[in-house]
């Protein structure tokens, strides 16, 4: 069963995230970035995820070379009743 704990005491934003009580992974909010940006950091993987998540646009890259491995946005959907 995997959980997601706030750490109380971090300098940023700051998650743990367990498998079955074993740390597997952290996501930190960088400290210093002219948008909203974390790094997720798990055994060998690191990303970055990037951009407006109250508006939920934002992409995720790999950690080691930058290279886009997603992009998240909301789509507005308008229909018309005839």
């Amino acid at each position: 069963m995997l959980t997601l704990e706030r750490r109380l005491v971090a300098l940023t934003t700051c998650y743990d995230l367990y498998d079955d009580g074993k740390l597997v992974a952290t996501i930190e909010r960088d400290l210093v970035s002219f948008t909203p940006s974390y790094t997720y950091k798990g055994g060998k993987d690191e990303y970055r995820a990037e951009g407006s998540f109250s508006n939920r646009r934002y992409a995720i890259k790999s950690g080691s070379d930058g290279s886009l491995i997603a992009q998240v946005s909301k789509i507005l959907r308008v229909s018309r009743s005839v």
